[in-house]
């Protein structure tokens, strides 16, 4: 309730927020899984339960209400309909109502908290489905946007991308539990040893058939950040699609690389993994609080070779130098990983997409591109299924940049699994609906000598 009440009133990262609480309490793995399960599902599926919550209160709107009754209805409705047989429903009714007390509601509060639920469970102990909408005919947006809770403006724009069957895919699997995987350090141990220990904790991970050193987890969402090997820098919490693309960069042992928008740090520490920590890093972003991650990433995985620095990757005068390796994970939309952060549909604006980010991007892009040697290589990423961000941006830079050269990722034998993610163009874009990861742009380029 307190990370989502904040996430309302302050669009705060409800992740951050609620890691730094889960930190604070002593809960076994099950039950971590559970308060993450009950706040993203309920950011996710947030206007589909508001539908329902008006359409079973006859006396205001849930906007109307306070924001501790708003938001314990939306716990239990969540509970009621997209929990149906894991959580009894007298349950999630009974602890929304004493919630509603314990934030001090009064008792017309705890009453009208207590009718529309009671109504709502009327109908879930009847087999009806609270969302009986069809995704064809003349309200198809609306209907779709409802059923499967996405923003009217980003149903409309995947509908004229990908068509009403690829659409209806696509946010249905942004409202699924996306699979957790990890990245080994392998500058400290194997991935059978990792295997190993978080088999101990009787947690199961299959290997990775897109990448090498990746695990993915195949069950729940446990709390990892709390163990002794996390702690001990074994391994890095970071998705396959993410791992990708520094294998696409590519860096090798003794060279010299810029992250241009580095931050956390996850990129820059696995390619300082792949260079077996020889060489050197500069790992750039805007913001000074977020060095400290990259900081405290580094230390915890032993790596010695990045060096932090304050840049502004819009102002061309923040970079000199040439340099083997540049790799640009810029600023985007996000939209290929809105199963991990579902609070990015109710944040972004189709303006972001069409205008905001892709003017920031190519500005990012171009004034890298001029950093790296001849005859090096320059990787742009984004997780954004957007074509403005990615085909738009690169399609304007091939333009302006002609001593860069696409090079086909499929050719440089990069790490691909059995998924065919490279499309005819030579460049990787992943759809969670399609391939099962999180949806990422990853194009290389190599300077002419």
């Amino acid at each position: 309730m307190e990370v989502l009440i904040e996430f309302e009133q302050n669009m705060v990262y409800p992740k951050t927020l609620l890691d730094t609480k889960l930190l604070k309490l002593t809960l076994p793995n099950n039950d971590h899984g559970f308060v993450r399960g009950l706040v993203n599902g309920t950011i996710q599926h947030m206007n589909s339960i508001d539908w329902i919550i008006n359409n079973y209160s006859m006396t205001r709107k849930v906007t109307d209400t306070t924001k501790e009754v708003r938001n314990s209805l939306r716990v239990a409705v969540y509970q009621l309909e997209y929990m149906r047989g894991r959580v009894p429903p007298y349950a999630a009714v009974d602890q929304a109502v004493e919630i509603v007390k314990l934030l001090g509601g009064h008792t017309g509060l705890t009453g009208y908290t207590n009718g529309v639920l009671r109504a709502i469970v009327r109908e879930c102990i009847a087999g009806r489905n609270l969302l009986n909408l069809s995704s064809t005919g003349k309200d198809v947006v609306k209907n779709i946007s409802l059923k499967h809770s996405h923003p009217e403006w980003m149903v409309q724009r995947w509908l004229t991308q990908y068509g009403i069957d690829d659409t209806e895919k696509l946010c249905e699997v942004n409202n699924t539990h996306a699979d957790m995987a990890v990245r080994v350090n392998t500058l400290k141990t194997t991935s059978g040893e990792v295997v190993t220990a978080l088999n101990n904790y009787g947690l199961g991970v299959r290997m990775s058939e897109l990448v090498p050193d990746a695990l993915v987890f195949t069950s729940g969402e446990p709390f990892l950040e709390g163990l002794a090997e996390f702690q001990a820098g074994m391994f890095y919490i970071q998705d396959e699609a993410s791992q990708l693309v520094t294998h696409i960069l590519g860096p090798q042992p003794g060279e010299v690389v810029y992250d241009i928008c580095s931050a956390p740090g996850g990129k820059a520490t696995h390619a300082a993994q792949l260079m077996k920590n020889s060489g050197k890093i500069v790992a750039f972003d805007m913001f000074s609080h977020k060095l400290r991650f990259i900081r405290e990433n580094s230390a915890r995985l032993g790596v010695t070779i990045i060096d932090p620095q304050l840049r502004d990757g819009e102002n061309p005068q923040n970079f000199t130098g040439a340099v083997d390796r540049v790799l640009i994970d810029v600023p985007c939309s996000g939209t290929g990983v809105l199963r991990r952060r579902p609070d990015l549909k109710w944040r972004r604006t189709s303006n972001d997409i069409i205008f905001k980010l892709p003017k920031i991007q190519y500005s990012i892009l171009s004034n890298a591109a001029p950093l790296v040697k001849p005859g090096g290589i320059l990787v742009y990423s984004t997780c954004s299924i957007e074509p403005e961000e990615n085909e738009g941006v690169i399609g304007k830079f091939v333009k302006e940049f002609p001593l860069f050269e696409i090079e086909n990722i499929r050719d440089t034998g990069k790490f691909l699994g059995n998924k065919d993610i490279v499309n005819p163009g030579g460049w990787v874009q992943t759809l969670t609906h399609k391939h099962g990861i999180d949806g990422f742009f990853v194009i290389r380029f190599r300077r002419k000598g």
